[in-house]
């Protein structure tokens, strides 16, 4: 499991950079985490979007998913010359509704909504998710495999759950 930080600013990037993007790779797949303003440029800059293989979102402030609207335009345009052909996963909270919607109506973007204890596989990482006390609805992550783990806050109050 390698992380790759593309943006680390909130909640509005310094010029020339971006606010939250990392990206954990594992056996060949990239899971971006956020996609906050700036983050894209940044990623593409060494990559192709055809390197995205799914997304996680811990809540959807602009300085968290902000790139996701532009990335609607690019994953069309990759769709259009063949460099993709299907969509991406993108595990995100459903709240609030207005910006959950603009990304589950993209057809190129495959919205899993997030709840509190939610665990799935991402490729070949075991993935859970806690609630986290946020003024939008926010998630922590934690990545494990092959004895390694990675966790992720994004924007949290003070809390005892991240202890967990």
């Amino acid at each position: 499991m390698k992380l790759t930080c593309f943006g680390r600013y909130g909640p509005y990037p310094k010029g020339g950079s971006a606010t939250s993007c990392y990206m954990v790779s594992h056996d060949g797949k990239n899971v971006l985490i956020e996609l906050g303003c700036g983050g894209l440029s940044k990623f593409l800059a060494q990559y192709t979007v055809a390197d995205i293989d799914a997304i996680v979102l811990s809540h959807l402030h602009a300085d968290h998913m902000g790139d996701m609207l532009t990335l609607r335009y690019a994953l069309k345009v990759a769709q259009i010359n063949g460099s993709i052909t299907k969509g991406v996963p993108v595990y995100c909270p459903d709240k609030p509704k207005t910006e959950a919607g603009m990304l589950a109506a993209d057809p190129l973007m495959d919205t899993v909504p997030l709840c509190d204890g939610y665990r799935c596989k991402i490729f070949n990482m075991d993935v859970s998710f806690a609630h986290m006390p946020h003024p939008y609805e926010s998630f922590a992550m934690r990545f494990s495999a092959d004895d390694k783990t990675f966790v992720y806050s994004g924007d949290v109050m003070d809390n005892d759950r991240l202890a967990v």
